[in-house]
């Protein structure tokens, strides 16, 4: 039954839209309703225990951050419980996941779900590509006009959206030796005209690479440190700046980092540096401060992380995040090296946008490390 459910939602979280809504909340419903589904059943049948204590403190730190955030001053701060409870669902579904007893047969099973998924999605941007859409030609919004691409959006309602997607997907194709499948959907991101899923892409491979053994990890780490460093240093003292668009993520970045250390709106003379302003606050607070500001997400879900949740939160969501790269094996066993590559290629993502504020994303993300970790408890062979 968790089988069936876990790729129902696969097949439906993309795809499903509700004529009149936004794109985005008819798969958010779905992706949560899914994931409760498959939490629920988990919880019945008995989960393994989870070995990323990491994970854990930040999902009970979260619980400080709601009481010491502004509450009064910002209407009891329910999103702060919205947001907690997504992030309570997804959890489930990651425990539930990870603690599947499926054999490396049905492993590719799920996987090859989602490549047919980013087949079915880089097909049809390719038809929007040539003016082909009967369902979301119409259905433009301001921020999606302003990209190059705007046709182009999949089903997921935006180009830098649906190339994250698509980019997270490739892969796994080339795990399933679904070559003329990696080279369907590295089209269908290329006409999409995303730096962002471009450059997680070509890091990706980077990171593969690296996994090659010890040493090659290491020697990788450190040119690529290097050259982002580099890069970085270019940017700010040349006018190599010029050549870079960054639809004003930078800027907007810099005044984040500031507005952490600053009483997050007017009247409150408080700051929250520490704890953060609270889980979920970005998206209701952030725009507030000035009426010409349409910033909703940070376009960065690690700033914006930093946002809501302090120095604390921040430190234990990253260093969860770092605990589930130690992979048993990494370096030999193929199933971790392609999970743990495209893991890696969806969290590059997030630093330029905001993939796992959205049902899709999330419900793919949960996947792949609910696979990933299954690997701990249970034999895979590559």
């Amino acid at each position: 039954m968790k089988r069936f459910l876990l790729s129902l939602g696969l097949i439906v979280t993309p795809f499903i839209t509700i004529r009149g809504m936004n794109t985005r909340d008819p798969k958010m419903i779905a992706a949560i309703a899914i994931a409760m589904a498959l939490g629920l059943l988990g919880i019945f049948n008995g989960t393994k225990p989870f070995k990323n204590k990491w994970v854990l403190a930040f999902v009970g730190f979260l619980l400080v951050n709601i009481f010491l955030c502004p509450k009064p001053a910002i209407v009891g701060a329910f999103w702060a419980w919205e947001s907690l409870s997504k992030i309570l669902i997804f959890l489930l579904m990651f425990l539930s996941v990870s603690s599947m007893n499926l054999d490396l047969k049905n492993k590719k099973n799920i996987i090859n779900i989602m490549v047919w998924v980013g087949i079915a999605m880089s097909a049809y941007c390719i038809l929007q590509s040539f003016g082909i859409d009967q369902f979301f030609a119409d259905a433009a919004t301001q921020a999606r006009l302003h990209t190059p691409s705007y046709k182009i959006c999949g089903t997921l309602g935006h180009p830098t959206l649906v190339s994250a997607f698509i980019a997270m997907i490739i892969p796994l194709s080339f795990y399933l030796k679904k070559y003329w499948a990696s080279a369907l959907m590295l089209v269908a991101v290329i006409i999409t005209k995303s730096d962002i899923a471009a450059g997680a892409l070509v890091l990706s491979l980077i990171f593969y690479i690296g996994l090659r053994n010890k040493k090659t990890a290491i020697i990788t780490a450190i040119l690529t440190t290097i050259l982002a460093s580099a890069l970085t240093f270019a940017y700010v003292t040349t006018p190599f700046k010029a050549y870079i668009k960054d639809s004003g993520r930078f800027a907007m970045w810099a005044d984040v980092f500031k507005s952490t250390n600053k009483p997050a709106i007017n009247g409150l003379k408080q700051k929250y540096p520490i704890t953060g302003i609270g889980i979920g606050s970005f998206g209701k607070i952030y725009h507030t401060k000035d009426k010409n500001n349409t910033w909703y997400q940070a376009h960065n879900e690690y700033l914006e992380t930093y946002y809501n949740t302090g120095v604390i939160g921040f430190i234990l969501f990253m260093l969860g995040w770092m605990t589930f790269f130690k992979r048993r094996n990494i370096f030999s066993n193929q199933y971790n090296k392609y999970l743990l590559t495209s893991f890696f290629c969806i969290s590059v993502c997030a630093a330029g946008t905001f993939p796992w504020q959205l049902g899709a994303h999330a419900y793919y993300t949960i996947t792949i490390l609910g696979l990933l970790t299954q690997g701990e408890y249970y034999g895979i062979e590559s």
